[in-house]
């Protein structure tokens, strides 16, 4: 194929970057597409137009005639989803689409949004508890709802936050460990002690150095129901004391 310089009118090749006549610089070549023949650059590798391949022996393509013209190709069916019989190779090999996501996908989807409320509803019940407001109660009714029924008592008062008040009535260091334990409660009933118990940890120990036999006081902090004890005629009661007097 050839073109007329730019400059003199002489006919030279089409790929020609100079002209031979009158050395004038000549525009790049326009390719010209197979499928809709509209104009591209000369190194593009597909179309700008129709977005198919340039080269010149891809599936389906026109043949040029004597005047560089592309015959049309006619135009590839819509993708509807469902496939296409009867439209050639070019229906399968310039597919530029992805299918929307569905089945699986949407099921896994679901599946995450759920777990991700029920994470959200626990951290809220849980935010709740740590919140709430302290049961205030003295230790004699604590020991009294024990000794009346001791899994009514569990129910209501055991892994709950107490505010409660009593009276020094021993004090002392646990057997087992290095916290402190404050007596403010004692009953003898049916051949039992049911005692109500603070443990304060060991870094407040000046705390119940100040604490003396007869004082009242007040804690707060969680109850643990019934602590098994070697003695088994001792009923235990204690609640994890975070404040003492204050």
């Amino acid at each position: 194929m050839s073109k007329k310089c730019e400059s003199c009118g002489m006919m030279i090749p089409d790929d020609a970057e100079f002209c031979p006549e009158c050395g004038a610089k000549q525009a790049p070549a326009a390719r010209k597409c197979p499928y809709c023949g509209a104009e591209n650059e000369e190194d593009a590798v597909f179309c700008g137009n129709c977005g198919k391949s340039l080269k010149q022996d891809a599936p389906g393509a026109g043949t040029p005639d004597a005047q560089g013209t592309v015959p049309p190709v006619p135009p590839v069916p819509p993708f509807n989803g469902q496939p296409q019989q009867g439209t050639g190779p070019a229906n399968s090999q310039h597919f530029p689409y992805k299918l929307p996501a569905q089945g699986p996908v949407g099921n896994q989807k679901r599946f995450f949004a759920i777990i991700g409320a029920i994470i959200i509803v626990i951290a809220a019940f849980f935010c709740f508890s740590s919140f709430q407001k302290p049961i205030h109660i003295k230790a004699q009714d604590l020991a009294n709802a024990y000794i009346r029924d001791q899994a009514a008592a569990d129910k209501k008062y055991k892994g709950k936050n107490l505010d409660i008040t009593g009276e020094v009535v021993h004090k002392g260091q646990f057997s087992n460990a290095q916290d402190y334990g404050i007596n403010i409660y004692t009953r003898h009933v049916g051949g039992k002690y049911y005692k109500i118990i603070i443990s304060v940890p060991h870094k407040d120990a000046d705390k119940v150095n100040k604490v003396k036999f007869g004082d009242f006081v007040s804690a707060q902090g969680k109850c643990m129901g019934i602590v098994p004890q070697k003695d088994p005629t001792i009923i235990s009661i204690q609640i994890e004391a975070e404040k003492l007097n204050e």
